[in-house]
């Protein structure tokens, strides 16, 4: 019995030697593929950062993760290690390192999964910013573009605020003209332009404005939006 547990631990340790000093697992070999390199050290740095982080030391938390991002080259905890680094940078009030660190990343990982993460980091600095347009932006492409349910209605709810206390209708046509709208942003636009058409006397503009988006995107799943605030059909009567 003895032996049989005695084999059991030599066949452990082989193994463990096998999965970290020749790393050859699935995720190492997806990783290498990437040109990005699996660095066993790396997850205990960052659980650092994250320990930093939750205990409210955002200084010693930037610290670690600005360790991560210069000092090893691209490794498993890359992409995080930006969107904490701009984190922790927005907490400290340093909202143009975030946005910078926020561009890094869009720029350097485009297919990330957190790139929609990096862009809602940076629509909260470019509001602090005083940049609402661009916060604007930022917001919609989360909402069109995130898998992230939750964030897209974080998103979604911040850039209708944005519109309501921050953005003017003049502001809000040059955007409508500067952006490709995808079919959240493009529902939220249209609405928000009616409105404020309607703010002004402008009913005419808003019916027609509502009319033909729904002409054009028939299919749009936002659309039954457009009869509630406010619809073409209340307006005529």
């Amino acid at each position: 019995m003895q032996n049989k547990i005695q084999f059991t631990k030599w066949i452990t340790l082989i193994l463990l030697f096998i999965l970290v000093v020749l790393n050859v697992p699935s995720f190492g070999q997806t990783l290498k593929a990437k040109g990005i390199n699996y660095i066993p050290e790396i997850e205990v740095m960052f659980n650092e950062g994250i320990m930093y982080y939750r205990k409210g030391d955002f200084p010693k938390a930037q610290e670690f993760f600005s360790l991560l991002i210069k000092e090893y080259p691209p490794h498993q905890r890359i992409t995080i290690s930006y969107i904490m680094s701009a984190k922790c940078a927005y907490k400290l009030g340093n909202y143009r390192e975030a946005v910078s660190l926020t561009d890094k990343l869009i720029k350097n990982y485009p297919e990330s999964h957190y790139v929609s993460y990096a862009r809602f980091v940076k629509g909260y600095s470019l509001y602090q910013l005083g940049k609402f347009s661009n916060s604007l932006i930022c917001f919609l492409e989360v909402a069109d573009q995130s898998e992230d349910k939750k964030l897209v209605e974080k998103a979604q709810n911040f850039a209708l605020e944005i519109i309501d206390n921050n953005i003017t209708l003049s502001e809000l046509i040059k955007l409508k003209e500067k952006v490709t709208p995808g079919k959240i942003s493009a529902a939220i636009i249209t609405i928000k332009m009616a409105v404020k058409y309607l703010n002004i006397g402008k009913r005419d503009q808003a019916i027609s404005l509502l009319q033909n988006f729904i002409k054009l995107y028939p299919d749009n799943p936002y659309n039954c939006l457009l009869y509630t605030s406010p619809s073409p059909r209340d307006l005529s009567t």
